[in-house]
């Protein structure tokens, strides 16, 4: 385990320590650690995507919070971490917002991830986001998916 992982699981370790130690048995809000913040300052879009990943799924004593989520998972992805772009873009698909979900799918895809070659190729066969209806153009997302070895796509 490198030294800047370490340092991450100390920090969340103390945290979970600290409230089990006061007695706490509810979720707290989670503060991040000043390492952290100081490894995203210095452009470290991991430990961005780390802390959006916090926010979004929670834990035995993380509050989940999706707006905090999405802020850090918009600045993970700006930064380039390619999970961090995949889960912004189905952030916003999920919330219907199709077009700025596109731009997020078309990221991923030139960073080589199937799931966005066939999210690409499922806007094109159902006209989201403003593309128009297009079996063929879908087509050609999916077996861009498929040679990614995206599973899903195969279908």
């Amino acid at each position: 385990m490198n030294t800047f992982l370490k340092i991450i699981w100390l920090s969340l370790s103390l945290l979970l320590v600290s409230n089990n130690c006061l007695g706490k048995d509810k979720k707290v809000e989670y503060k991040i650690p000043e390492t952290l913040l100081q490894q995203v300052e210095q452009g470290n879009a991991e430990s961005a995507y780390f802390i959006a990943d916090m926010f979004l799924n929670g834990s035995e004593y993380v509050k989940s919070d999706q707006k905090k989520a999405m802020e850090w998972l918009k600045k993970a992805a700006n930064m380039g971490n390619p999970h961090a772009i995949l889960a912004y873009a189905d952030e916003l698909n999920y919330a219907s917002q199709y077009q700025d979900a596109l731009k997020y799918y078309q990221q991923a895809a030139e960073n080589g991830m199937g799931k966005g070659f066939e999210m690409i190729g499922n806007y094109y066969l159902e006209g989201k986001a403003n593309l128009p209806k297009n079996c063929h153009k879908a087509y050609e997302q999916y077996e861009k998916a498929e040679l990614r070895e995206y599973k899903s796509a195969f279908n």
